[in-house]
């Protein structure tokens, strides 16, 4: 299997070494691609190639000639902006043969999309709003007291942070690792003006972060795992355990039906007792994927399989109760 996998960095390792040890035997050729080369990965992949920017012209073109150099079968994408991209111009690659990983254009609009998303799930969801002004903001936060931004289309906790006015003022949680970030309404308001794309305001909710990983075939599911994320490190979990959550699986089962979400997906849920809300959905392979993979599902390589017409429905049985503590080794070049 002669696999490319853009966006190509040290979170996707680990999905790349579990695909080498899949259970078929199989041989597994992978290409990384990205935009950056101190960030490219440097172990585990037979080739790596430095691209341009998903938003340049020549990304298209240049991603095309690579395929077909190295006879790529698929392409994994790991970049949530680049995903309507290639959802739009699946067509030019498969033409010349090439499978892309990602769900139909319709299906990205409301999954991609944390506004869409909650238009059509919001009462999964806790409440939100897109201000247009600092008084519309202060209103919502007077209303709800804790309340935290997003942006629309980023992801791994790119754009999130809580609006706090003490905290924001605590120098010993700046920057701190694992902690969001904590801004003041004067900030907030200074953000509406400058930000030229859409913030979103809602009210944070506390508990436990939970992650519901799921295979589809056009929006039936195939199969689903389920797990805490006890330390968050860059959107991933570092420590977590393996657990079922029938309010989760329910919801995301609901949204990859009535979406025709396709492919690989990541639910992303908050816990609190009996409550469950859901944050958003990553509609693609998620970095603690591999935390699946070890729990008993290589969602990954099933994906590829599933694209080359070489899947067959599996019943998935996982190690519930699994725990992990993730730790990291130093690779020198």
């Amino acid at each position: 299997m002669r696999i490319l996998i853009t966006g190509c960095g040290a979170l996707s390792k680990e999905l790349i070494d579990d695909m080498r040890k899949n259970k078929d035997g199989e041989e597994i050729f992978v290409v990384g691609i990205n935009n950056n080369p101190n960030a490219m990965l440097k172990t585990s992949v037979n080739e790596t190639v430095v691209v341009p920017s998903i938003t340049d012209e020549k990304y298209l073109p240049t991603l095309l000639n690579i395929c077909k150099k190295y006879d790529i079968q698929v392409i994994v994408p790991y970049i949530t902006k680049e995903l309507p991209i290639l959802a739009k111009n699946r067509k030019l690659f498969e033409d010349n043969g090439i499978k892309v990983s990602v769900s139909s254009l319709e299906s990205l609009a409301i999954v991609n999309d944390k506004i869409e998303l909650h238009k059509m799930f919001g009462k999964y969801m806790p409440q939100q709003i897109i201000p247009l002004s600092i008084e519309e903001a202060n209103k919502f936060i007077d209303e709800y007291k804790s309340v935290c931004c997003k942006i629309n289309d980023a992801c791994g906790g790119v754009g999130f942070c809580v609006v706090d006015e003490s905290k924001a003022f605590d120098v010993g949680l700046i920057g701190k690792t694992g902690k969001p970030r904590y801004i003041t309404r004067e900030y907030l308001g200074e953000l509406l003006n400058r930000y030229k794309g859409r913030i979103i305001l809602q009210k944070y909710v506390g508990g436990y972060d939970y992650s519901t990983s799921a295979l589809s075939d056009n929006g039936k599911v195939k199969g689903m795992c389920g797990y805490y994320g006890y330390e968050m490190l860059y959107g991933c979990v570092v420590d977590g355990e393996i657990k079922p959550n029938e309010k989760a699986y329910a919801i995301h089962k609901e949204i990859i039906e009535k979406t025709g979400l396709d492919g690989n997906s990541c639910a992303d849920f908050m816990i609190d007792g009996d409550d469950v809300y859901l944050l958003e959905i990553n509609p693609r392979v998620n970095g603690s994927l591999p935390f699946v993979t070890k729990a008993g599902a290589d969602f990954l390589y099933d994906r590829c399989k599933m694209l080359l017409g070489e899947y067959r429905d599996k019943d998935y049985h996982f190690n519930y109760g699994l725990r992990m503590e993730k730790y990291f080794e130093a690779n020198y070049f």
